[in-house]
């Protein structure tokens, strides 16, 4: 077993029963529930190709062969959906396998990053009354925040990192490596971070290979674009730079979100022309076996960001990646197909962020209400392209006013979910409703808070509704909390018993910021400490409405969760978005005594990662150095360390997660196992 995936965020009994694989991850939700592809190498459990384990060459194939710390199960064995049908277990297209997948937290846990902001909380926020900085007084200035120098960076966190990187061989230690590294993204007198990354291309492990790819897209340096490019190509150069006969679709998927990454940090038209040059070239070959190259070409292009190259260049920058995604969307490739189309209407919608002409606008969304006003034949239809489209919509749709020229987007949604067959696309209607707010979609999610027919209409309901007011909050300067919307949601914290729906009522009263209800939060937390994921959502809900009071209730959490990972992952990080600047002190005490539980060390290193805090570096350091400790725990330290040095603001990740339609995810985009989602 090694740190690349497990799974933290969704569920404690999914959570246990997985195992750990590589790069240093984490699961934020379903795993691989699209069929296998016909001419996929990936062929399903208990064959000799894995949905995801590692593999010594071959398009997306794999062998079961030990990390050195375990051995990596065909398939992700026991870790949830798996790849399809084709062992003959007669397993239909989308099926859903043990986890109920509509559940409101999936979504949450795809798209929590940018309402925690977790980061900012804690490099920005003030002293803490109680805390060590409070008692300093005059010189409290000097903590405010705890962001890690320049120097602390290039002085001990890289130097340490490349150290570790030439000492070993060992796979979870060296893919975490490349992974913090190049989350860092800068070089230091030590070392240039390129050459470092290139030089595992040519690694005979199948991870480190896809590792070193996806971290060049990862540093976001422009420099390293001719290599990705090669690498996604399957050129001669590509090719060379892997020392093979071709390059596996596994690198080259991953090749290809790097590219997606590079253009997404640049503001240079040339290189988003290059980046969707080479993700059209994919997307035109309508046969390619398998489905990751097709969708990591799609998510490239979602990642684009025209609007920052500016201008004429970057008006048809959008054209022609508009232009692509269409093409792709309209061709009939087959029913099997359509799973992979299905993620097409989010990229759209990324695409559209920032464009003045709404008649581009209104283009797109002629062809969403198209597939939810047109659906002929159901059987006919992937029910993932639905959801898509619901979601986009609600990227896309103005505020939902009396008498809006958007509003009748608003009313085809809710017509959707009062009448679509597919649940999942009636939830997603509810909450691009949120995104798209407007009082009349807040009177309407207030209906379904409030009478909903079915308890999971009303858990995503409170999450939209939570949704909607903080986006309405953060839109306007000093805005107010919104007393009808909290009323709804304090009139139902009192009134059901179902966990579920109590965890969702929690974080939807956490986003609209519902102070006044911090006290019903705390005593719940107090009455439901054993029940994990629906004390986790409580602290979630304590921190997103700042309730300071809640600090020495989550502090003991955190010290009494060394056995419950979930709980403490949630715990730590309401501890960090409440500015707690003792969070990463106690996470990194724990973190030395957790070496025999995976899951626990891999919720720590995510939470360390995720806050911060630059007085962690000196424990990590010394925690990954230790010849004494476990190689898995090395490799968490060195997981944590590269979060903390992080460059950006949130996971790396986070901006594919909210590209995508989850529920028709392929094993390379996330699998609880080696997905781009999968990693921390």
């Amino acid at each position: 077993m090694n740190p690349r995936a497990v799974p933290l965020a969704a569920f404690a009994a999914v959570l246990l029963a997985c195992t750990a694989h590589a790069h240093g991850g984490m699961y934020r939700g379903p795993g691989n529930v699209v069929p296998t592809a016909p001419g996929s190498s990936t062929t399903g459990p208990g064959s000799t190709g894995t949905a995801g384990g590692p593999s010594s060459g071959g398009a997306g194939g794999g062998s079961t062969t030990g990390t050195g710390t375990g051995t990596a199960p065909a398939s992700g064995a026991g870790a949830g959906p798996a790849a399809g049908p084709t062992t003959g277990a007669g397993v239909p297209p989308g099926a859903e396998l043990g986890e109920d997948l509509t559940r409101w937290s999936y979504w949450w846990e795809f798209r929590k990053d940018p309402f925690l902001d977790l980061r900012r909380a804690v490099h920005d926020a003030g002293t803490v009354p109680g805390s060590d900085e409070f008692f300093l007084g005059g010189d409290a200035a000097a903590y405010a925040t705890l962001r890690p120098t320049a120097k602390q960076v290039t002085e001990q966190v890289l130097p340490s990192l490349q150290r570790m990187l030439e000492s070993t061989e060992q796979r979870d230690i060296t893919s975490s490596c490349l992974i913090a590294l190049a989350k860092i993204g800068v070089d230091s007198r030590y070392s240039e971070l390129l050459p470092t990354l290139r030089s595992r291309l040519a690694s005979h492990d199948q991870e480190i290979r896809e590792t070193a790819a996806l971290a060049m897209g990862i540093s976001q340096r422009v420099a390293a674009l001719p290599d990705l490019l090669a690498l996604a190509g399957d050129t001669a150069r590509g090719r060379s730079l892997c020392e093979r006969s071709e390059v596996d679709d596994r690198t080259r998927t991953f090749a290809l979100y790097g590219l997606g990454l590079v253009a997404w940090a640049s503001d240079s038209a040339t290189v988003k022309s290059m980046v969707l040059d080479a993700a059209k070239a994919l997307l035109e070959q309508r046969d390619l076996p398998g489905f990751n190259l097709h969708v990591a070409a799609i998510g490239a292009i979602g990642l684009l960001r025209p609007e920052l190259a500016g201008g004429e260049a970057g008006a048809r920058v959008r054209r022609d990646a508009l232009a692509a995604l269409d093409a792709f969307y309209a061709a009939d490739l087959g029913v099997g197909r359509q799973l992979v189309q299905a993620h097409v209407p989010p990229a759209m919608a990324a695409l559209l962020r920032g464009e003045p002409d709404r008649n581009v606008v209104d283009s797109c969304v002629r062809r969403l209400v198209a597939e939810l006003e047109d659906r002929g034949d159901e059987r006919r239809r992937a029910r993932e392209l639905a959801q898509s489209a619901v979601l986009a919509l609600g990227d896309l749709a103005r505020p939902n006013e009396e008498g809006a020229a958007d509003a009748w987007i608003s009313d085809l949604l809710c017509a959707t979910f009062e009448s679509a067959r597919d649940q999942q696309t009636r939830y997603f209607a509810l909450m691009a409703l949120g995104t798209i707010g407007g009082s009349r979609n807040r009177d309407l999610l207030i209906g379904v808070l409030e009478s909903g027919q079915k308890a999971l209409e009303r858990t995503w309901a409170a999450l939209a509704l939570g949704t909607l007011e903080f986006v309405r909050r953060n839109a306007t300067p000093n805005p107010d909390a919104d007393p009808t919307s909290i009323a709804a949601l304090r009139r139902q914290l009192a009134e059901v018993r179902n966990p579920d729906a109590l965890g969702a009522i929690a974080v939807g009263l956490g986003l609209c910021g519902a102070r006044d209800a911090a006290d019903d939060l705390r005593t719940l937390l107090e009455d439901h400490r054993s029940q994990d994921e629906l004390a986790g959502y409580l602290c979630i809900g304590l921190a997103l409405m700042d309730d300071r009071a809640a600090i020495e209730p989550l502090r003991r959490i955190v010290a009494s969760s060394a056995r419950r990972p979930q709980l403490l992952l949630q715990a730590a990080i309401a501890l960090g978005r409440l500015g707690d600047k003792s969070a990463a002190t106690l996470l990194t005490d724990a973190m030395r005594g957790s070496a025999q539980n995976i899951a626990v060390m891999s919720s720590l290193a995510f939470a360390i990662g995720s806050i911060g805090d630059r007085r962690s570096i000196d424990a990590l350091v010394g925690l990954m150095r230790d010849d004494a400790v476990p190689d898995l725990s090395r490799a968490f330290a060195v997981v944590a360390l590269g979060g903390v040095a992080d460059k950006e603001p949130e996971p790396w990740n986070a901006k594919i997660g909210r590209l995508v339609n989850y529920r028709a995810a392929v094993e390379t985009l996330t699998n609880q196992v080696s997905g781009v989602l999968d990693i921390l």
